[in-house]
């Protein structure tokens, strides 16, 4: 695989393959598994050579010392209306139902350009806005920049998978409230976006 495709491959429904081909949730999935886990997923690719997939567990002593973590509580929304952008249909998708079942309202847009359409037509109907970082035209930094002009102290939550390029402290210094890595789990989006409102 080459830099471009091994930097996303455990993004939730990528898939190189064609329409109906496949999902794109295996290695989302597994890599979700083995983070539940407290392991790590490690792999390494060279085009025309192949991939190798590493995972480690913490050794156990004994099936003693094994303690099920008490399950966190989801935390809910109250109705609140959140501006979703993303390019991809099938994580557009996907952030509506996890977030409509956590109890917000949640408007779609495909690309910044539709995003800003929604907000100018009535900036004060959204509590908060969740963006992608990288889409084509505008990235979610610039997004953020005019949504900002038009409402200022507006929560906006950055999604990305390129989390060693941006620090926390840039993202805040540009008037993002917070970031969130990729691939998303119902637990952190829940979080991430209660912590969001609650600024």
């Amino acid at each position: 695989m080459d830099k471009k495709i091994l930097s996303r491959i455990f993004d939730p429904f990528f898939t190189t393959k064609g329409p109906g081909e496949g999902t794109g949730l295996g290695l989302s999935v597994v890599h979700g598994i083995v983070r539940s886990h407290d392991g790590l997923l490690t792999v390494s690719s060279t085009p025309g050579t192949g991939t190798e997939f590493t995972i480690y567990f913490p050794i156990v002593q004994s099936a003693a010392e094994i303690e099920k973590p008490a399950k966190p509580s989801l935390p809910r929304g109250k109705g609140e209306r959140l501006l979703v952008v993303d390019d991809e249909p099938a994580l557009r998708s996907s952030a509506k139902q996890v977030l409509e079942h956590l109890g917000y309202q949640v408007t779609l847009a495909e690309n910044p350009q539709s995003a800003l359409e929604a907000f100018r037509s009535d900036p004060a109907q959204f509590a908060a806005v969740i963006t992608d970082l990288t889409m084509p035209g505008m990235t979610g930094i610039v997004l953020a920049g005019e949504i900002l002009r038009l409402r200022q102290h507006v929560p906006i939550l950055l999604v990305t998978g390129f989390g060693g390029e941006l620090t926390i402290e840039q993202v805040r210094s540009m008037g993002i409230h917070s970031m969130i890595l990729k691939p998303l789990t119902l637990q952190s989006l829940a979080n991430a976006v209660q912590a969001l409102l609650q600024r």
